[in-house]
Protein backbone atom coordinates (compact mmCIF):
# COMPACT_ATOMS: atom_id res chain seq x y z
CA UNK A 1 0.00 0.00 0.00
CA UNK A 2 2.83 2.40 0.85
CA UNK A 3 4.52 1.65 -2.47
CA UNK A 4 1.29 2.33 -4.37
CA UNK A 5 0.78 5.62 -2.52
CA UNK A 6 4.38 6.63 -3.18
CA UNK A 7 4.03 5.83 -6.87
CA UNK A 8 0.77 7.78 -7.05
CA UNK A 9 2.37 10.81 -5.38
CA UNK A 10 5.37 10.67 -7.72
CA UNK A 11 3.15 10.47 -10.81
CA UNK A 12 1.07 13.37 -9.50
CA UNK A 13 4.23 15.41 -8.94
CA UNK A 14 5.48 14.94 -12.50
CA UNK A 15 2.00 15.53 -13.90
CA UNK A 16 1.55 18.78 -11.93
CA UNK A 17 5.06 20.06 -12.66
CA UNK A 18 5.63 18.87 -16.21
CA UNK A 19 6.16 22.35 -17.65
CA UNK A 20 8.27 23.79 -14.76
CA UNK A 21 10.56 20.74 -14.80
CA UNK A 22 11.00 21.09 -18.55
CA UNK A 23 11.84 24.81 -18.23
CA UNK A 24 14.36 24.19 -15.45
CA UNK A 25 16.04 21.35 -17.31
CA UNK A 26 16.08 23.39 -20.52
CA UNK A 27 17.90 26.36 -18.96
CA UNK A 28 20.33 23.97 -17.30
CA UNK A 29 20.91 22.05 -20.53
CA UNK A 30 21.73 25.17 -22.56
CA UNK A 31 24.45 26.21 -20.16
CA UNK A 32 25.84 22.74 -19.56
CA UNK A 33 26.10 22.08 -23.28
CA UNK A 34 28.61 24.94 -23.55
CA UNK A 35 30.39 23.97 -20.33
CA UNK A 36 30.79 20.41 -21.61
CA UNK A 37 32.10 21.63 -24.97
CA UNK A 38 34.72 23.82 -23.28
CA UNK A 39 35.66 20.88 -21.02
CA UNK A 40 36.18 18.65 -24.05
CA UNK A 41 38.38 21.26 -25.72
CA UNK A 42 40.51 21.67 -22.60
CA UNK A 43 40.73 17.91 -22.16
CA UNK A 44 41.76 17.50 -25.80
CA UNK A 45 44.50 20.10 -25.36
CA UNK A 46 45.93 18.23 -22.38
CA UNK A 47 47.01 14.68 -21.80
CA UNK A 48 44.15 13.04 -23.73
CA UNK A 49 45.71 13.50 -27.16
CA UNK A 50 49.07 12.23 -25.87
CA UNK A 51 47.75 8.77 -25.06
CA UNK A 52 49.32 5.83 -26.85
CA UNK A 53 45.91 4.45 -27.83
CA UNK A 54 44.91 5.99 -31.19
CA UNK A 55 41.23 5.16 -30.69
CA UNK A 56 40.90 7.56 -27.75
CA UNK A 57 41.89 10.79 -29.61
CA UNK A 58 39.64 9.92 -32.54
CA UNK A 59 36.69 9.36 -30.20
CA UNK A 60 37.44 12.64 -28.42
CA UNK A 61 37.59 14.62 -31.65
CA UNK A 62 34.33 13.05 -32.80
CA UNK A 63 32.73 13.99 -29.47
CA UNK A 64 33.94 17.59 -29.84
CA UNK A 65 32.46 17.85 -33.35
CA UNK A 66 29.13 16.40 -32.22
CA UNK A 67 28.95 18.61 -29.13
CA UNK A 68 29.70 21.74 -31.16
CA UNK A 69 26.81 20.97 -33.51
CA UNK A 70 24.56 20.02 -30.58
CA UNK A 71 25.30 23.23 -28.64
CA UNK A 72 24.72 25.37 -31.73
CA UNK A 73 21.36 23.66 -32.38
CA UNK A 74 20.25 24.02 -28.75
CA UNK A 75 21.10 27.71 -28.57
CA UNK A 76 19.36 28.46 -31.87
CA UNK A 77 16.00 27.33 -30.52
CA UNK A 78 14.09 30.54 -29.71
CA UNK A 79 12.19 29.35 -26.65
CA UNK A 80 11.64 26.40 -24.35
CA UNK A 81 10.50 23.37 -26.38
CA UNK A 82 7.74 21.01 -25.34
CA UNK A 83 8.52 18.82 -22.29
CA UNK A 84 8.85 15.71 -24.46
CA UNK A 85 11.39 17.48 -26.70
CA UNK A 86 13.39 18.64 -23.68
CA UNK A 87 13.43 15.07 -22.39
CA UNK A 88 14.71 13.74 -25.72
CA UNK A 89 17.40 16.43 -25.92
CA UNK A 90 18.53 15.56 -22.39
CA UNK A 91 18.57 11.88 -23.32
CA UNK A 92 20.75 12.63 -26.35
CA UNK A 93 23.07 14.83 -24.29
CA UNK A 94 23.48 12.19 -21.60
CA UNK A 95 24.02 9.42 -24.15
CA UNK A 96 26.83 11.40 -25.80
CA UNK A 97 28.55 11.97 -22.46
CA UNK A 98 28.24 8.35 -21.36
CA UNK A 99 29.37 7.03 -24.75
CA UNK A 100 32.58 9.07 -24.63
CA UNK A 101 33.17 8.18 -20.98
CA UNK A 102 32.70 4.49 -21.83
CA UNK A 103 35.12 4.63 -24.75
CA UNK A 104 37.82 6.53 -22.87
CA UNK A 105 37.28 4.41 -19.76
CA UNK A 106 38.30 1.37 -21.79
CA UNK A 107 40.75 2.42 -24.51
CA UNK A 108 42.48 5.25 -22.62
CA UNK A 109 42.64 3.21 -19.41
CA UNK A 110 43.68 -0.27 -20.49
CA UNK A 111 46.14 -0.73 -17.63
CA UNK A 112 44.08 0.86 -14.85
CA UNK A 113 40.40 1.22 -13.86
CA UNK A 114 38.37 3.82 -15.69
CA UNK A 115 37.14 6.55 -13.33
CA UNK A 116 35.27 8.69 -15.87
CA UNK A 117 32.21 6.49 -16.44
CA UNK A 118 31.36 5.85 -12.75
CA UNK A 119 31.51 9.60 -12.12
CA UNK A 120 29.27 10.34 -15.11
CA UNK A 121 26.76 7.69 -14.00
CA UNK A 122 26.25 9.60 -10.76
CA UNK A 123 26.12 13.01 -12.47
CA UNK A 124 23.46 11.86 -14.93
CA UNK A 125 20.96 11.38 -12.10
CA UNK A 126 20.76 15.16 -11.72
CA UNK A 127 18.90 15.34 -15.05
CA UNK A 128 15.62 13.74 -14.04
CA UNK A 129 12.83 14.38 -16.54
CA UNK A 130 9.13 13.56 -16.75
CA UNK A 131 10.31 9.96 -17.06
CA UNK A 132 13.04 9.27 -14.44
CA UNK A 133 13.19 5.67 -15.67
CA UNK A 134 15.01 7.00 -18.74
CA UNK A 135 17.94 8.01 -16.53
CA UNK A 136 18.18 4.57 -14.91
CA UNK A 137 17.94 2.77 -18.26
CA UNK A 138 20.57 5.09 -19.70
CA UNK A 139 22.95 4.48 -16.80
CA UNK A 140 22.35 0.73 -16.84
CA UNK A 141 22.97 0.44 -20.59
CA UNK A 142 26.19 2.48 -20.41
CA UNK A 143 27.46 0.39 -17.49
CA UNK A 144 26.70 -2.87 -19.31
CA UNK A 145 28.50 -1.74 -22.48
CA UNK A 146 31.46 -0.45 -20.48
CA UNK A 147 31.87 -3.70 -18.56
CA UNK A 148 31.50 -5.78 -21.71
CA UNK A 149 34.30 -3.84 -23.41
CA UNK A 150 36.43 -3.91 -20.26
CA UNK A 151 36.04 -7.68 -19.99
CA UNK A 152 37.31 -8.07 -23.55
CA UNK A 153 40.20 -5.61 -23.66
CA UNK A 154 41.43 -5.29 -20.05
CA UNK A 155 43.30 -7.63 -17.77
CA UNK A 156 41.21 -9.65 -15.33
CA UNK A 157 42.37 -7.80 -12.21
CA UNK A 158 41.71 -4.41 -13.78
CA UNK A 159 38.30 -5.58 -15.05
CA UNK A 160 37.18 -6.61 -11.56
CA UNK A 161 38.16 -3.21 -10.20
CA UNK A 162 35.98 -1.68 -12.92
CA UNK A 163 33.12 -3.97 -11.90
CA UNK A 164 33.39 -2.81 -8.29
CA UNK A 165 33.59 0.92 -9.10
CA UNK A 166 30.75 0.72 -11.63
CA UNK A 167 28.54 -1.24 -9.22
CA UNK A 168 29.11 1.32 -6.47
CA UNK A 169 28.38 4.14 -8.90
CA UNK A 170 25.09 2.53 -9.98
CA UNK A 171 23.98 2.14 -6.36
CA UNK A 172 24.87 5.76 -5.61
CA UNK A 173 23.05 6.87 -8.78
CA UNK A 174 19.84 5.04 -7.84
CA UNK A 175 19.94 6.37 -4.26
CA UNK A 176 20.66 9.90 -5.50
CA UNK A 177 17.82 9.83 -8.00
CA UNK A 178 15.37 8.48 -5.40
CA UNK A 179 16.49 11.09 -2.85
CA UNK A 180 16.08 13.98 -5.30
CA UNK A 181 12.64 12.88 -6.44
CA UNK A 182 11.50 12.12 -2.87
CA UNK A 183 12.55 15.60 -1.75
CA UNK A 184 10.79 17.22 -4.70
CA UNK A 185 7.60 15.22 -4.12
CA UNK A 186 7.54 16.14 -0.42
CA UNK A 187 8.09 19.82 -1.26
CA UNK A 188 5.34 19.67 -3.88
CA UNK A 189 2.89 18.10 -1.40
CA UNK A 190 3.64 20.79 1.17
CA UNK A 191 3.18 23.54 -1.40
CA UNK A 192 -0.15 22.08 -2.52
CA UNK A 193 -1.33 21.95 1.10
CA UNK A 194 -0.30 25.58 1.64
CA UNK A 195 -2.16 26.59 -1.52
CA UNK A 196 -5.24 24.72 -0.34
CA UNK A 197 -5.14 26.37 3.08
CA UNK A 198 -4.83 29.76 1.42
CA UNK A 199 -7.91 29.16 -0.74
CA UNK A 200 -10.24 27.24 1.56
CA UNK A 201 -11.55 28.37 4.94
CA UNK A 202 -10.63 25.74 7.52
CA UNK A 203 -13.93 26.13 9.40
CA UNK A 204 -16.57 26.19 6.69
CA UNK A 205 -14.47 24.52 3.97
CA UNK A 206 -15.67 27.21 1.59
CA UNK A 207 -13.52 29.38 -0.63
CA UNK A 208 -11.91 32.37 1.01
CA UNK A 209 -12.82 35.84 -0.21
CA UNK A 210 -9.71 36.09 -2.37
CA UNK A 211 -10.14 32.63 -3.89
CA UNK A 212 -13.85 33.32 -4.49
CA UNK A 213 -13.09 36.56 -6.34
CA UNK A 214 -10.46 34.83 -8.47
CA UNK A 215 -12.92 32.06 -9.39
CA UNK A 216 -15.62 34.64 -10.08
CA UNK A 217 -13.35 36.61 -12.40
CA UNK A 218 -12.37 33.47 -14.28
CA UNK A 219 -15.98 32.37 -14.74
CA UNK A 220 -17.26 35.79 -15.78
CA UNK A 221 -14.39 36.43 -18.21
CA UNK A 222 -15.26 36.00 -21.92
CA UNK A 223 -15.36 32.28 -22.57
CA UNK A 224 -14.44 31.49 -18.98
CA UNK A 225 -17.48 29.31 -18.30
CA UNK A 226 -17.77 27.95 -21.82
CA UNK A 227 -21.40 27.19 -22.64
CA UNK A 228 -22.44 26.69 -19.01
CA UNK A 229 -24.73 29.07 -17.13
CA UNK A 230 -23.23 30.76 -14.08
CA UNK A 231 -25.30 31.52 -10.99
CA UNK A 232 -24.26 33.12 -7.70
CA UNK A 233 -26.15 32.39 -4.46
CA UNK A 234 -25.64 34.23 -1.17
CA UNK A 235 -26.77 32.88 2.20
CA UNK A 236 -27.22 35.04 5.28
CA UNK A 237 -27.73 33.63 8.78
CA UNK A 238 -29.98 35.99 10.75
CA UNK A 239 -29.10 36.79 14.34
CA UNK A 240 -26.12 34.43 14.37
CA UNK A 241 -24.41 36.68 16.92
CA UNK A 242 -26.93 35.51 19.49
CA UNK A 243 -25.67 31.95 19.11
CA UNK A 244 -22.12 33.04 19.91
CA UNK A 245 -23.24 35.24 22.80
CA UNK A 246 -25.48 32.60 24.39
CA UNK A 247 -23.62 29.35 23.71
CA UNK A 248 -20.07 30.54 23.07
CA UNK A 249 -17.91 30.73 19.99
CA UNK A 250 -17.17 27.00 20.11
CA UNK A 251 -20.83 26.18 19.58
CA UNK A 252 -20.99 28.85 16.87
CA UNK A 253 -18.11 27.17 15.06
CA UNK A 254 -19.86 23.81 15.26
CA UNK A 255 -22.99 25.40 13.82
CA UNK A 256 -21.02 26.74 10.87
CA UNK A 257 -19.42 23.36 10.30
Amino acid sequence: ADIRRGKKRMLAFFSDNRAPIARGNWHLLKRLSLVYLVTLLLYAGGAALQTQEPAAPRALLAAIAFQALYSAAVWRLPRTPAPRTVGLLLLLFGTAILALATWLGVFASLDHPGWMLPMCLILMTQFYTVRPLWVLLQDGTAAAVFLALAARYKAAEVFWLDVQSTGIALVVAVVSLWTIIHYKVEANDRQKELDRLGKVDSLTRLLTRRAFLQAYEQLTAPGGAGTATVAVAMLDIDRFKRVNDRYGHGMGDEALE
